[in-house]
């Protein structure tokens, strides 16, 4: 998408100006919050996975999502939440006996509630990477996603990726073609994920993170996802077959979901729209 450029900041700018600039870019205006937090278990050696997960609000499905990652893959797992949903957590017993056996680890913004365009930000930025578990790959996830329990898959059969998520359709929301998907549930590479923000000006990006690991991975000649990989890793806006995972699947026909929901029962937990009647998670 971004061409034969010359993979520095400065030949990337100009194409980025070329790009249609989103509501949701990333912004950095107020302060850096990723560079906040802490890093965890630093003390550790670095393991093959990880998890990570950023919610700041009170939501329903938060412990949900981070046991079922913890029982489906057996990894230590990052949650970096705000101060509006520290209550939430304290009181949670899911998450906090996870916490005490040391399979997750918390950390807190020095903010409330963050925008679509904070969290954009603080993805693209080194900090967060910096401060994830040490690990090779790192599986980010939200509250709307969901891994599938009769799915054909498992995670290393995409160990190959340095980035794939959840399919979405192309041109993107920037006017552009991008692959590798979406990063509501994803699959990543930590050393491609700094090697991207250093190559290019997240300061500067006009779309989503997801969009500019995308990009900046394919400039570094990393592995991203093409269309059929995603669709095999998670299921959103189409349900093709059975995949690895599901995020926000509000945009799949009724009779698709409930196709889906045979072999991914738990699908209906992230629905964030409305299902015969029923209102399910909440959206941003």
């Amino acid at each position: 998408m971004l061409g034969d450029q010359t993979p520095n900041p400065t030949s990337l700018v100009s194409v980025y100006q070329r790009l249609n600039r989103i509501g949701s870019a990333p912004d950095f205006k107020a302060f850096d919050l990723a560079s906040t937090i802490e890093p965890a278990f630093a003390e550790r050696p670095e393991i093959p996975l990880s998890g990570l997960i950023l919610e700041t609000r009170v939501h329903k499905n938060l412990d949900f999502i981070i046991a079922l990652v913890q029982k489906r893959l057996g990894i230590p797992s990052l949650l970096v939440h705000g101060t509006d949903n520290r209550d939430f957590i304290l009181k949670s017993r899911i998450i906090q006996r996870l916490i005490h056996e040391k399979k997750l680890v918390t950390r807190e913004l020095p903010v409330g509630k963050i925008t679509r365009s904070q969290y954009n930000s603080i993805f693209l930025s080194k900090a967060l990477w910096q401060a994830t578990i040490p690990s090779e790959k790192v599986l980010v996830f939200q509250t709307d996603a969901t891994l599938c329990r009769l799915s054909p898959y498992r995670v290393k059969d995409f160990a190959e990726y340095d980035y794939v998520g959840s399919y979405r359709r192309n041109p993107r929301s920037i006017q552009a073609t991008v692959h590798g998907g979406n990063g509501g549930l994803s699959l990543r590479s930590k050393a491609g994920m700094v090697a991207a923000i250093e190559i290019g000006a997240p300061k500067l990006w006009p779309g989503g993170e997801d969009d500019y690991f995308g990009a900046h991975l394919e400039v570094l000649g990393l592995s991203v996802a093409g269309t059929a990989a995603q669709k095999r890793f998670c299921s959103q806006h189409l349900f093709a077959k059975p995949s690895f995972g599901v995020h926000n699947p509000g945009g799949i026909s009724r009779l698709k979901f409930v196709l889906l929901l045979l072999y991914c029962p738990s699908a209906l937990r992230c629905h964030r729209g409305s299902l015969f009647g029923v209102r399910m998670s909440t959206a941003w």
